[in-house]
């Protein structure tokens, strides 16, 4: 019996043609991804929006964004050999913000929000350098921040949360986790609620002593010196 290959090669292609359509077509729109990869450069006109599908904003390349807007991106990674030259831009992120590469803030603003449906705990990675960061949530969502002093901002950090559902910063590690503010640095806050997290050079508070506490120290330090007196009695009539 002969086989005609030409209509098995022309049945399969055909198949596996339809399977790929389907899935361009029928993919959600939270696995919508771009990357820009290593050695390449990808530079948004000025003024204009760029969706990202509420998927993976992967810079391993150099990304410029000048006045754009960069919607929709969940998570934004920046690889080791990544930058992303913000310019005067607008990037949103949704549930994550790493950064082994470099970040250059210029006057943009970094918005992380609730617009891509995120309920989980959004984690920033890495040492970055922000102009603007706006940190918004009416789900009581959770900012994990790095251990350590890791993230400045050196324009204005705008923490907004709702009176039904703070926004709640904390610390990934152990340790206290610190936002350093630049010179002319600002803090917009409403409804946060922060756990080991400090924000700018605030000094923690030195616990006073209670009344008992302070009489106590006030008695020891009397017997103290009274020992001392009549040692030095002593030694004076040997």
């Amino acid at each position: 019996m002969r086989i005609n290959n030409s209509v098995i090669f022309g049945y399969g292609f055909f198949r596996r043609f339809l399977l790929a359509l389907a899935s361009v077509l029928f993919v959600p729109a939270a696995l919508a991804n771009f990357a820009v990869p290593p050695g390449f450069n990808f530079s948004l006109p000025d003024g204009s929006s760029f969706d990202v599908g509420c998927g993976l904003l992967d810079v391993q390349g150099e990304l410029i964004v000048n006045s754009a807007n960069v919607t929709g991106a969940n998570v934004v990674d920046i690889g080791s050999t990544g930058v992303i030259d913000a310019g005067s831009g607008t990037l949103f992120a949704g549930e994550g913000w790493n950064n082994n590469g470099t970040f250059i803030p210029g006057s943009s603003t970094l918005i992380i929000d609730d617009s891509c449906g995120e309920t989980n705990p959004f984690v920033f990675t890495g040492d970055t350098i922000f102009n603007n960061l706006t940190i918004i949530s009416t789900t009581g969502r959770v900012i994990e921040l790095p251990t350590g002093s890791h993230l400045q901002v050196n324009g204005t950090l705008t923490l907004q949360g709702s009176s039904a559902q703070p926004l709640e910063l904390v610390s990934a590690g152990a340790g206290q986790a610190i936002i350093r503010l630049g010179p002319d640095a600002q803090v917009i806050s409403d409804n946060v609620s922060l756990s080991s997290v400090r924000i700018g050079n605030q000094v923690e508070a030195i616990p006073s002593l209670g009344t008992l506490s302070l009489w106590l120290l006030t008695l020891m330090v009397v017997i103290l010196g009274r020992s001392r007196l009549v040692s030095r009695s002593s030694f004076r009539n040997r």
